[in-house]
């Protein structure tokens, strides 16, 4: 029998979570409950959280996680910080989940439903408009943003040969001009304690980069940012790359490892360097480091910046759905 219910603590879904996202094909480890939770508990913690659970003869077949406020049903998260997101549905059960889900919403208050960052392969971009038609809801559905990419060779040299001549002569210039500044070199940390203790060189690199991401990094995202790093390093799952020159830090990026992936979250770096190109360069090591570690894919995340066409992007599209009573 298909039942659809509800309940409010993480607690009570962890272990259906974890099932359900074994089975998942996703982008990113914005999916897994551990990420969600350190959003919830830190940027979060005023709001109110409901999960809407599908379940077929006791067996838990779909989850969504959806923040409730005044006027308004999201996701949990937000923009800003999450570059992928959807919900987590068994394949097969797609139609009866969105059936189900919106029949329950309707009978709530709520001026819009408001899904973002949808990856463009997802089924919800298929499925849930089929099941606002039945519902006699409007749905509008458009292109959110751009989340280029790189799929990666078996080797550096692929790599390198894959870019334009124009494209491939200019890093190794760089990288020379670099060499002749001085000493250079890069590290990668990994573990709970080497996160706790370099995370704070992390945020002073971010925001030196600039007014844009020194405004970005406000405390309540740097809260989040520690909470999401150890729930992280806890699995073995974040990246946190430093480039020094002549022993001093000079640039960072936070990666994610999942699923073959090597995704880049956020960066930084010292503007007195910039001559010396050192955030795209730590940038061009972590994706040598990806092909290195037998990594499919690099994925640069959100945005339509031009260095990522220069590294060998690709687009990937995510989407945002608006629903609303017609």
């Amino acid at each position: 029998m298909i039942v659809l219910s509800q309940c409010t603590s993480f607690e009570d879904v962890q272990d259906a979570w974890r099932s359900l996202l074994k089975g998942k094909d996703t982008k990113s480890p914005s999916l897994m409950s551990a990420w969600q939770q350190a959003w919830s508990q830190t940027i979060g913690r005023d709001k109110e959280f409901s999960f809407f659970i599908l379940s077929d003869d006791g067996q838990v077949k779909g989850i969504a996680p959806l923040s409730i406020e005044q006027s308004s049903i999201t996701f949990i998260g937000d923009p800003n910080l999450y570059d992928y997101c959807d919900f987590l549905v068994e394949s097969g059960y797609e139609q009866i989940f969105f059936d189900e889900l919106l029949r329950k919403l309707r009978s709530m208050t709520w001026d819009e439903l408001y899904f973002f960052a949808i990856p463009q392969d997802s089924p919800t971009l298929e499925y849930l408009p089929i099941s606002c038609n039945r519902a006699g809801l409007a749905l509008e559905k458009k292109v959110e943003d751009v989340v280029p990419g790189v799929q990666l060779p078996n080797t550096w040299e692929e790599y390198l040969a894959n870019l334009s001549k124009k494209n491939r002569h200019e890093l190794k210039r760089k990288f020379t001009r670099l060499e002749n500044k001085g000493n250079f070199s890069w590290c990668a940390k990994s573990t709970v304690a080497d996160i706790s203790a370099d995370l704070d060189e992390f945020f002073r690199l971010l925001r030196s980069s600039g007014t844009h991401k020194s405004e970005f990094l406000t405390d309540q995202r740097a809260e989040f940012f520690r909470e999401l790093s150890n729930r992280m390093a806890e699995q073995d799952i974040i990246r946190l790359f430093f480039l020094e020159v002549d022993g001093e830090k000079v640039a960072s990026t936070l990666c994610f490892d999942w699923e073959g992936s090597r995704l880049l979250y956020n960066s930084g770096f010292n503007r007195d360097f910039s001559e010396y190109s050192v955030g795209l360069l730590l940038k061009v090591i972590c994706l040598r480091d990806a092909i290195d570690q037998g990594k499919e894919y690099f994925d640069f995340l959100r945005g339509p910046e031009r260095y990522k066409y220069q590294l060998g992007c690709n687009d990937r599209e995510i989407y945002e759905i608006k629903i609303t009573r017609q």
